[in-house]
Order: structure tokens, then sequence, then C-alpha cells
């Protein structure tokens, strides 16, 4: 193993000391002419440096190996190691290791005990950073490097150097023990050095303090700060909270009168069925009792729809409270339970009647269609929208409301020469939607089926056979590609306008927002949705979906829901 030594002579901890190209730049037949150990204090950072001393001194380590163009081994000679070790007085002279790099470990990175470490290693270079920020170490210690590096042969070659501390010491060069090549020369401490040190050592701290006191004050601004964007958000919340509950209020409140229309259509129907069919003598007793029975239900169903109506009114905003909204929306559901028990109660009472007074049987109309052409009438109506007879489409379609008991034979068909205003919905084929194969909404215009869907209706109720995923296939070529934001047949509801059987592709504004079908019943939401009339049912009339304010779309007079079961 070969051994260079470099020494410096001691300089006081605020003087730069620098080992480099400026004490030893070159060293005769080695390889090591890089090597540099180097102090800086705060306050004397050499002008080429690109370091910021960021505490009391920064100590450096580098070493570089340099190509000799006279030997042809030096560029087969590697950098293994390149350690720091300190030692103090005060601690015994005891040299002891910060921190090393190695072939295992090239890479340091870490702040530990006031300090802030950064080095790296590579075959030909190393270089280890250290900031202090501990005035004992900036004052009191020494700081020792050792580079070894080694050759093709395997001969190791160590170079080692000093700088710092508050004692001078000098070289063994004979001693391989780190331990033992720096000997301090003790000298007693000067009275005035040591007040000096004292002096700056007070300055530095309160310098840390008005520091901490300082990020102190910007981290109270900070909080501040943060307090006042969390008012923010909470205020934005609760308002955001409260435009919810007014649109479900607005909402519920839509739904109820939708509840209230059918109920009243079926109690309206029941009564008229009743009072228009000839009662035989010997039923008269009963008779009047029934009819008593459903005066009386009627008298309080009245009575409980103008409570709602009432209660409803007064829950609308802008009298509606945050706070007190599911206690509203609990008595509004115990107030529809007890209307729904009176509905049942009514109707039970209104079917006995039919049992005792029954009427003659309605000339039947074929309930099976041949829609595609397929030459096999396959396809049983269970539903048929009629355009602008003002019977707002969903409820009629869900719940039959705004559909007379009996209608017109050209409801139950769509032969365009036959008169028709109203909704038909087949009450049987709802109520036994089972064994289901396939489900087709065509849409009709002047008795011709202008676009068509067919769905795989196995498993599904009476309103999720309306789905993407369910499509077969289509008239329009892009509904199962491209992408749909809106896609059910209930649609898109709010009480500026509501839009059923909704396929939609994108919504931005009135005049770029399209796709393939809806049934508007509702006010304009759009200048695309006035109408005179409602529904309308607005559709693509192109093989794919259209803007619905362009000239490539339609309306139909009628639209068609069929069913095909598993048994055809």
């Amino acid at each position: 193993m070969v051994i260079f030594y470099i020494a410096k002579k001691y300089e006081p901890p605020n003087v730069i000391g620098s080992l480099g190209n400026r004490i030893a730049p070159h060293i005769q037949g080695t390889a090591v002419s890089g090597f540099d150990l180097s102090f800086y204090s705060r306050s004397h950072v050499p002008l080429n440096s690109s370091a910021a001393v960021s505490g009391c001194a920064m100590l450096q380590c580098n070493e570089k190996l340099a190509d000799d163009p006279d030997d042809h081994t030096s560029t087969s000679r590697k950098i293994t190691a390149l350690t720091i070790y300190m030692r103090r007085a005060r601690d015994g002279n005891q040299w002891r290791e910060l921190t090393t790099l190695s072939t295992i470990k090239p890479r340091d990175q870490r702040v530990s005990d006031g300090r802030r470490f950064s080095g790296d290693l590579t075959d030909r270079q190393a270089n280890i950073t250290v900031m202090l920020h501990k005035t004992v170490d900036c004052s009191e210690t020494q700081f020792a490097c050792v580079a070894v590096s080694v050759d093709a042969n395997g001969q190791n070659n160590e170079l080692k150097s000093f700088v710092g501390g508050s004692t001078a010491f000098e070289l063994d060069p004979r001693s391989p023990s780190i331990s033992e090549d720096f000997k301090s020369l003790s000298a007693p401490a000067d009275g005035l050095g040591e007040i000096k040190q004292l002096v700056t050592s007070l300055g530095e701290k309160l310098n840390c303090m008005e520091k901490r006191l300082e990020d102190s004050a910007n981290g109270a601004k900070r909080l501040e700060d943060k307090l006042e964007t969390f008012k923010t958000t909470v205020t934005d919340q609760t308002h955001n909270l409260e435009t919810e509950v007014r649109s479900e209020i607005l909402s519920s409140s839509n739904r109820l009168q939708d509840r209230l229309d059918r109920l009243e259509n079926r109690l309206e129907d029941k009564v008229s069925q009743v009072g228009t069919r000839p009662l035989q003598d010997s039923d008269d007793s009963f008779v009047g009792s029934s009819l008593r029975q459903i005066v009386e239900s009627v008298e309080s169903t009245n009575a409980n729809i103008s409570e709602l109506y009432d209660y409803v009114k007064s829950a609308r905003p802008p009298q509606i409270s945050v706070p007190s909204t599911a206690d509203n929306m609990t008595r509004l559901a115990s107030k529809l339970a007890s209307l729904s028990s009176i509905t049942s109660n009514l109707v039970t009472s209104v079917d006995a009647l039919q049992q005792v007074c029954p009427s003659a049987a309605s000339d039947r109309v074929e309930e099976y269609f041949d829609v595609l052409g397929t030459g096999r009438k396959e396809w049983r109506l269970v539903f048929r929208g009629t355009s602008y007879n003002n019977v707002k489409i969903y409820p009629a379609y869900i719940h039959g409301t705004g559909i007379p008991l009996e209608v017109e034979a050209g409801c139950k068909q769509f032969n365009h020469s036959l008169p028709c205003v109203n909704h038909y919905r087949n009450r049987d084929a709802f109520e036994n939607w089972t064994n289901i194969d396939e489900v087709l909404l065509a849409v009709f215009d002047k008795g011709r089926v202008v676009k068509r869907i067919v769905f795989n209706g196995r498993g599904s109720t009476i309103t999720s056979w309306f789905e993407k995923n369910r499509v077969i296939l289509s008239s329009w070529t892009d509904l199962k590609t491209k992408e749909q934001n809106i896609f059910s047949i209930e649609g898109e509801t709010r009480p500026q306008y509501m839009r059923r059987f909704y396929i939609n592709f994108d919504y931005t504004t009135c005049d770029a927002f399209g796709g393939w079908f809806f049934a508007g019943e509702a006010e304009p939401g759009c200048p695309m949705d006035k109408n005179i009339a409602r529904p309308f049912f607005q559709y693509a009339v192109g093989d794919t979906y259209a803007v619905w304010s362009s000239a490539n779309v339609a309306r139909a007079d009628s639209i068609g829901v069929f069913l095909k079961y598993e048994d055809w």
C-alpha cells in the first residue's frame, strides 16, 4: 500500500483552509493531484465556489483522478473509498468517522446531529460536502479526509489530509492508524479568544432564534390563510347543500304531484266506470253501501291531497331550511304512506263493486304485431305514447297516469287512418313482466317505423331494459360505439324541463348538445324544446346522432314499446 500525506498549517476557523490545487497542485508519480480538503466559514466563501454556506461553515473533500499520458495504467486506477473523520480536544482527541463513501455505498444524502451531508463516488471522482451548523464544529473540531484508490494490480493508494480545530497539530507519517497520524500540540486557549468565541456563539444563537421567530410568524400567517380558505369552502359547501336540498324538494314535489294526478285519474275512471254500468235491482243495497264507502274515501283523499299540497307549497324555497329538511321529508313520507293506505282501500272497494256490476266486454283488439317485417306477429304492444295530447309520457308509462280506462281502438295500434288522442298502457303486460326475451322501442311517423332499437329483455324490469349495455341492434349505427352521458327512461328532470326516454351524447350549451332520441314533456329549457303542446318525440333522422338545434332532427307522432317473449 502506498500512502501519501498532505498537511496544512493550522489556520483560524474563519479563514479559508484548503489543501487543493493552491497548496499541492500535483504530486509527482501519483494520480491523486485532484485531492483537496477545504474548510470555509460563512464569511469567507471563495468567489469561484458554487456552494452556498447555509450554516456556520462548510467542509469539502474532493478526489479526482487525473489521466497521466506517460502512465498507461492511470486510466485503470479506481477510487474505492472517501472518508471524513473528526476529533475534539474536549473529547480526548479520539478520531471518529463522520461519513464515508465506498463502492458499496457510493452516495450520501442526509442530515444528522446539526450536519448536512451530501456526496457521490464514481471510479474516477469522489466528493463529500458537509454543512456545519453547530458552533463547536466550526471552531473547535479537527477534520481529516482519507481517499483510497486501487490500480489494476490490486495496489491500494491512500491519501490523507486534515484541516480545522482550535489547536495546532502535526502529521506523523510513520503511523498507519489515523488516530495516530494527527497529534495535537496542546496549547492553552487565549482568554480573549474564548470570549470572542462565546460572543460569536451567542450571536449565532440569537440569529437562530430570530429566524425561528420569523418562521413562527410566517406559520401563523399561513394558518390564518388556511382558516380563511376553510371558511370560504364551508360557506360554498353550505350554499351548494342548500341548492341541492331545494332541488330535491322541487323534484319530490313533482313526483308527489305525479302520484296525486295518477290517483285522481284512477278514481275518476273507477267512479265513471261504475256510474255508467247497469245495476241489477238485487244488488242495489250492496252498491249503495260500496258507493258510500267510495264517497267517504274520496272525501278523505281530497282532504289529504289538500293538506299535502299546502305542506309541499310551504316547503318550497325560500322558506326551506337546511337543518329541518330531514324532518320535513320524514313527515312527508308519513303522509304519503297514509295516502297510499287510503288509496289501496279505495281501489279494493271499487274492484269489488266491478265484480258485482259486470259490463259488456269491449271489442278485443289484436295485441301482437309484425313490427320488423319478419312475417311473424311476435311483438306484443305494451305501451303507445301519443304526441301533443298534453299528458306527460313518464307518469303514463310508469303508472298509467292520465290514461282513460278505455281508449280508442286507434291507440292500441299504429294505423294512421284511425283516430287516437290518448296514450295506451297494457296493464296486464306491465303487471306480468316475466319471460321476456327482447324489448323493442319503435319511433312512428304517419304509421311508419322511422327508427327502432332492440334491447335484451332477459331479467329486466319495466325501466331497466332501457340501457346501453342491453342494446342488440339499432337504426343508429353509432349508438353502441359512442359514449352517452344520459341513457334512461326517467331521463333528465329539472324544474324548467323534463326529457324522458332520453339518449343523449353531450350536453354543453343549447346550440351544441345533441343525441339520438328524447320525449319532451315540460316547459322548454332550450329553444329547440319549444312547442305548442306536449309531449313531443324528437329524434336524429340520420344514421348517427345529431345536434338537437340542427336541421338533422325531426319529430314523430308516436312511439311504441313492444315485448317478445322467450317462448316465441
